[in-house]
């Protein structure tokens, strides 16, 4: 009988711990995707204005929400960009509709005309 304890004992740790890492995998299954948009100059900082109020408006319909967004870059290598913005999406098919949306397009219109930018969609986990 104290074997046959011993092993439902075993089994029932094994189940447990294996639920546990499949449920950690399947989490880390579905790529997420970012955004990120390198501003290296502002050349019309007025026009810029509008795009930092006028961004987040259209993210909200795809999901989207800001991981980083700021001025404050210190450089480690190489000039840091003026700007720097990562939005986080929680597909890849997300980011790319935001990407081809009309807000997203009226905004890329806006940056073009005030600063010198790249911009580029990455797949990635969340954790």
């Amino acid at each position: 009988m104290r074997i046959l304890g011993a092993v439902a004992l075993a089994l029932a740790v094994g189940i447990a711990i294996g639920a546990t890492v499949a449920g950690g995998v399947s989490a880390q299954t579905a790529p997420a995707a970012y955004a990120i948009i390198d501003i290296s100059e502002i050349t019309d900082p007025d026009g810029y204005a509008a795009i930092v109020n006028n961004a987040p408006a259209g993210l909200l319909a795809f999901g989207g929400r800001y991981m980083i967004r700021t001025d404050n870059i210190t450089a480690l290598a190489g000039a840091p960009p003026k700007r720097f913005v990562v939005i986080a999406f929680d597909s890849p098919d997300k980011a790319r509709r935001w990407s081809e949306s009309a807000p997203a397009k009226e905004l890329d219109a806006l940056r073009g005309r005030s600063a010198r930018w790249r911009s580029f969609l990455v797949d990635g986990y969340f954790r």
